[in-house]
């Protein structure tokens, strides 16, 4: 750490938590005890911007979201207890502390005093290779990061017996995806949580509950939290209708930066915040993501949503993932792409993708009319797909 004094010019103090401090390092215990005792005028109250950060932009621009000391930490604090977090825990954090995901896994860890386990860029054997090596009690990962694993067959193999909880968040998961983590853990359970950059860790499945509800649910609103599923005309659906996701709680932002554009659609008139996911929740209480309002494909008038084929076609062997998106129709306005990053040395066609699709009983209105393949899928940071970068060749 020393060293890096001497090749970053803004860094300029390193201060040790505790033990002793080597020379050139600052003692923390000791800057407390010795350090001025005077008022600190203006002081920092808690709807004071701490921090903006992005939305992902997997469909449109990215938004800049304000978020004060209240809603930064405050769903942190509410959340901790469902992770049963102690400083005697090692929590390694999938997504980069550069996005809302990261930083809510980092404040989560550092409020409980846990250490955290820093994870390079990311590749499916560095993340077995850095499990095996490090031992994490408690791991945050997004789809993506397990997929990968997955169709890598490093699951089977991978020493992933230290870890208790791992949980899975960024987009929807599939619950193949799911048990194969938790097959994987003989030690631990698989939960799944789902959050915004607009207010963090929304839902959440309960870790001592049954696989099937962790597994195959996103479980129920954070403590503080309300959720419910509106239909085009602004009515609350009946359990197990689709719906458009709204949540109101104790973290959610007040708006966003400089967007008065967003903010006017974002919030209803009585407080609830429109997340743009599409839902559905059982008669126990059980809300499941059934994908985004604005991946939803309208192929002459019918409404078809993508998620639940993306991941019937992500089973398909020759493929490493795959996304679905509209092109333009001058007849139907709109019809289905697929994307596909192949796994190596594989190839498909449309014809076997469709004839996949059949085998596992999709409607034929539901198929995709063109296939694309991509050397590399786009990906945000916290590996969800860019659909908006994706464009016929």
């Amino acid at each position: 750490m020393l060293d890096m004094c001497t090749r970053v010019e803004t860094l300029e103090h390193v201060i040790v938590a505790s033990g002793s401090a080597p020379d050139g390092t600052l003692s923390l215990p000791r800057l407390i005890k010795e350090g001025t005792k005077d008022q600190i005028e203006n002081p920092p109250v808690a709807s004071d911007p701490v921090i903006l950060c992005f939305t992902s932009g997997t469909s449109s621009a990215p938004k800049a979201v304000v978020h004060n000391y209240q809603t930064m930490l405050a769903n942190n604090r509410i959340a901790g207890p469902i992770y049963n977090m102690t400083r005697d825990d090692i929590v390694l954090g999938g997504p980069p502390f550069t996005h809302a995901f990261g930083i809510c896994v980092l404040n989560l860890t550092l409020m409980v005093g846990a250490a955290s386990l820093l994870m390079p860029a990311f590749t499916a054997p560095t993340l077995i290779e850095l499990i095996e090596a490090s031992k994490p009690t408690v791991m945050f990962v997004a789809p993506a990061h397990v997929a990968a694993c997955l169709k890598a067959g490093l699951l089977d193999n991978g020493d992933l017996s230290s870890v208790r909880i791992a949980t899975i968040s960024g987009s929807a998961c599939p619950p193949k995806i799911a048990y194969a983590l938790e097959k994987a853990m003989p030690n631990g359970s698989v939960g799944q949580m789902w959050g915004m950059t607009e207010c963090f860790m929304g839902l959440h499945t309960p870790f001592d509950g049954p696989a099937d509800i962790r597994c195959e649910s996103l479980g129920g609103s954070t403590p503080t939290f309300e959720a419910r599923m509106i239909d085009d005309k602004g009515s609350v659906v009946a359990d197990g209708e689709e719906g458009a996701l709204e949540i109101r709680g104790c973290s959610i932002i007040a708006g966003y930066f400089n967007n008065d554009e967003a903010n006017r659609t974002a919030f209803t008139g009585d407080g609830w915040f429109r997340t743009g996911d599409l839902a559905c929740r059982d008669t126990d209480g059980l809300v499941r993501i059934t994908g985004r309002e604005k991946d939803l494909i309208n192929r002459g008038g019918i409404k078809i949503n993508p998620t639940d084929i993306e991941a019937v076609i992500d089973n398909h062997p020759a493929v490493l993932m795959s996304a679905i998106a509209p092109v333009p129709d001058d007849v139907l306005g709109e019809r289905a792409c697929v994307y596909i990053q192949l796994q190596p040395d594989a190839s498909v066609t449309l014809g076997e993708i469709c004839n996949w699709l059949r085998k596992n009983d999709v409607a034929k209105m539901k198929w995709p009319e063109r296939l694309e393949i991509v050397g590399q899928m786009p990906m945000t940071p916290t590996r969800k797909i860019i659909k908006g970068a994706l464009a016929p060749g």
